[in-house]
């Protein structure tokens, strides 16, 4: 699966039409390894309670930004120059001895006997999604290349010290789904999000699952067997249409503060306006861009930002707005493109969001990981989550198994 994408924004859009034409597949750029998932083989002596194995897991605290980042939902991906060998099932050399269908978020298979927590033993658990897991250690395709691809949401990020938490695996006498209840998939993602679409789908349908416990299913703009193609993480949707690839199901909130972030891959020059995000509230928001420079938008506020485009490869995009100080900032791959402060608010009303969106041209590229927030995430949040979802990250190291 593979990555694509006279304004080429990243865009919340309206209306869905089913368009049946041959799908574009995005270039895949091919990484020796991710090296996020710094592996420390060796015994510890570490008691891991019930289970069999348990691996400590360290995040850097030199990526984290300047500010405490709390409930963040951090991505953990195992691979085969990492840990990725451990995570196979016991029947393919690794440590997994159960596998079940995620309920809840993408419907994915994922191992049974595995959880995380704040401790060896993961006597307190957080909650966590998987996007993407192969029992025999197939790497996913994507640019983060794992066997095991999860999110899981850590209480508090320090910029400081070093955050750590474990992950504990291997029980014989686990064989059903451990993310339930208050650990389930919607609870990695905190209330202020108003809908998470991570474009796992590949069916015969044009649903699209919301994360959240908002339970706002988009639909795509064609089956999603259509749209299937490799992203920046696990899998994405890709079209060369000028219809939506997502628009949300219901209406979010857009008259106060909010965020949209989305990773997106631009195949080229656009011809004209190509959002990554837009929505039908009063005005809009935009992001994207108009084929030469990054564009934004807030209602009447915004325009081009006169910064070059990036095109042909992975984006991380980020766009806030601040509805009491009229603020917007655009942040490309976790640094601030853009800033400006407007006189007046935006004059946005509640409406649906389209994500990979074009004006009158095809939209040409793909759309991972779409989010959209009523809240303002701050500028370490951003930071942290590019440096834990982008290729050859080095956020993350592992611990010895136990």
């Amino acid at each position: 699966m593979h990555a694509h994408k006279l304004l080429a924004v990243f865009l919340f859009a309206v209306t869905v039409h089913a368009v049946p034409r041959r799908v574009p597949r995005a270039p895949l750029v091919v990484y020796p390894q991710r090296l996020s998932a710094a592996f420390n083989s060796g015994a510890a002596g570490v008691s891991c309670g019930t289970w069999a194995h348990c691996i400590q897991i360290t995040i850097a605290h030199g990526q984290a930004g300047t500010v405490t980042s709390s409930n963040f939902p951090l991505l953990v991906v195992y691979t085969s120059s990492g840990v990725g060998s451990v995570m196979k099932t016991a029947g393919n050399g690794g440590h997994i001895q159960h596998t079940v269908t995620q309920s809840g978020g993408s419907s994915v298979t994922e191992p049974a006997d595995l959880v995380y927590g704040s401790t060896a033993g993961c006597s307190t658990t957080y909650p966590y999604e998987t996007l993407y897991y192969s029992a025999s250690g197939t790497a996913s395709g994507s640019q983060a290349g794992g066997y095991l691809e999860q999110y899981a949401q850590i209480p508090s990020v320090s910029t400081s010290v070093d955050t750590t938490f474990w992950v504990c695996y291997d029980a014989s006498g686990v064989s059903t789904q451990q993310n339930t209840g208050t650990m389930a998939p919607s609870h990695v993602w905190d209330s202020n999000y108003q809908v998470v679409y991570h474009a796992e789908e590949n069916a015969g349908n044009t649903t699209v699952t919301d994360s959240t416990s908002n339970a706002n299913t988009g639909t795509g703009y064609a089956n999603t067997s259509t749209l299937a193609a490799n992203g920046e993480i696990a899998s994405a949707f890709s079209a060369n249409s000028n219809t939506q690839l997502i628009v949300s199901g219901s209406n979010v909130t857009a008259t106060g503060n909010w965020t949209v972030e989305t990773w997106g891959f631009l195949n080229g020059a656009q011809g004209g306006f190509s959002f990554f995000a837009e929505t039908s509230a009063g005005g809009n928001i935009f992001m994207g861009t108009d084929n030469t420079h990054w564009y934004v938008g807030a209602g009447a506020n915004g325009g081009s930002t006169g910064n070059p485009v990036t095109n042909s490869a992975w984006v991380h995009a980020v766009l806030t707005w601040d509805n009491t100080a009229f603020a917007m900032v655009l942040y490309i791959n976790g640094s601030v493109n853009y800033s400006h402060t407007f006189g007046g608010a935006s004059g946005l009303s509640n409406g649906v969001i389209r994500f990979g969106w074009a004006d009158n041209v095809n939209y040409n590229g793909t759309i991972d990981e779409c989010r959209f927030s009523n809240t303002i995430r701050s500028a370490s949040y951003v930071t942290l989550s590019q440096n834990a979802e982008k290729a050859a990250s080095t956020l993350l190291t592992f611990g010895a198994e136990n």
